[in-house]
């Protein structure tokens, strides 16, 4: 990348004979530019392949309260910017996180409602890798802060009813420590039986994390877990915990399922920073660990094992059906779908209508649906 100053003054990026911005009047070109990709005040800007700075002083001086995100294709722009202000979050290829770690870091639940996303396409032209790239992890970065957006329309008022509930009743406590021990963390797709003989081998060179709907299938096989991650506050995901054996401590925040603490078992309390829950854990002086909230367990599971290891394998995180078969056998839910049968429709037709509901892809076996997407 060519960092030079036209016969105009203008401070201008070239690479292989492509120019960044005008050479002529970048400031111009710069305020046509956000008069047609922005059309009302937004809440937060993303844009992707920044440049010089040009764009990025333009949005600034029309929404002054607006956050901005510039994302920077290469190394030699960002460190040549000429504009940046306190409103302004930046990623560069050094910036040392992932691309997609910087977009969950910094995009929230409540920028969805009137997000703009423009991205400068003679910036996305000399770095066309990075702008696939960065638009792939945006639109995932999206996806799941959608999902977390449906689970708490969902969920809501049960989340509160269970995080009263809990903490009035929750008296024993526990913290972890693996030290530096790899994390196994076991889901309950259809692979998770295929594991269980590499499980049992290697079992003492690890510790092994559960999701709730797993404990069935580990139990069939003998496989007793060092930690359970419970977060759905919801009448199914307590149906799974009849498999839990006592002793096993049980990872969940107030707002999951209420009737774990009947069991015995110790709970380390996990702070996913809702309304009144850190109010709540500060109050009664709970020990906790903070972790974001996630649309699934395995999220929660995923950022809990973040900060105790550098090693973490998932066991049956599958992301899709195999064939008719959307989890681990035996399950939980093996025999509330078999409840359902009589002799005009057995068990697999049972299996094959939840399946079907699911996009087939028949070369590899699998059916995806869009929740598991």
């Amino acid at each position: 990348m060519n960092i030079y100053t036209s016969a105009k003054g203008h401070l201008c990026a070239e690479q292989n004979g492509r120019n960044l911005h005008s050479q002529y009047n970048p400031v111009r070109e710069a305020q046509r530019f956000v008069d047609s990709s922005i059309e009302k005040k937004p809440s937060i800007i993303v844009f992707l392949g920044a440049g010089l700075g040009y764009i990025q002083q333009e949005m600034a001086l029309r929404f002054p309260e607006t956050r901005i995100i510039s994302i920077y294709y290469d190394d030699v722009i960002y460190n040549n910017r000429q504009f940046s202000n306190e409103m302004i979050s930046s990623w560069s290829p050094s910036s040392g996180i992932s691309i997609h770690q910087f977009f969950t870091q910094y995009i929230l639940e409540q920028d969805l409602k009137n997000i703009s996303i423009i991205e400068w396409n003679p910036s996305a032209l000399m770095n066309n890798d990075l702008s696939l790239s960065a638009n792939k992890f945006l639109k995932m970065t999206i996806q799941q802060l959608n999902g977390n957006i449906k689970t708490t329309a969902v969920f809501g008022k049960k989340w509160i009813r269970n995080m009263i509930c809990n903490y009035l009743s929750i008296d024993d406590y526990c913290s972890i420590d693996h030290g530096e021990a790899p994390v196994v963390i076991a889901s309950s797709g259809p692979t998770l039986t295929k594991s269980i003989p590499q499980i049992i081998e290697y079992r003492n060179k690890f510790v092994l994390w559960a999701l709730p709907s797993s404990l069935a299938t580990l139990n069939y096989h003998g496989v007793i877990p060092d930690l359970l991650i419970s977060t759905d506050p919801g009448y199914y995901g307590r149906f799974h915990l009849y498999s839990l054996q006592k002793n096993i401590p049980v990872a969940q925040p107030l707002t999951g399922s209420r009737g774990i603490w009947g069991k015995k078992n110790p709970i380390l309390v996990l702070n996913q920073s809702f309304p009144f829950e850190e109010d709540l854990l500060n109050i009664g002086k709970m020990k906790f660990l903070s972790v974001p909230s996630n649309g699934t367990v395995s999220g929660t599971a995923l950022e809990l094992a973040l900060q105790q290891s550098k090693i973490i394998f998932f066991a049956g995180l599958d992301l899709c059906f195999n064939d008719i078969l959307s989890h681990s056998r035996p399950h939980s839910f093996d025999n509330i779908l078999q409840s359902d049968t009589h002799r005009l429709q057995p068990v697999q037709s049972v299996y094959y209508k939840r399946a079907s509901l699911a996009m087939a892809d028949f070369p590899k076996g699998i059916r995806i649906s869009q929740s598991l997407d």
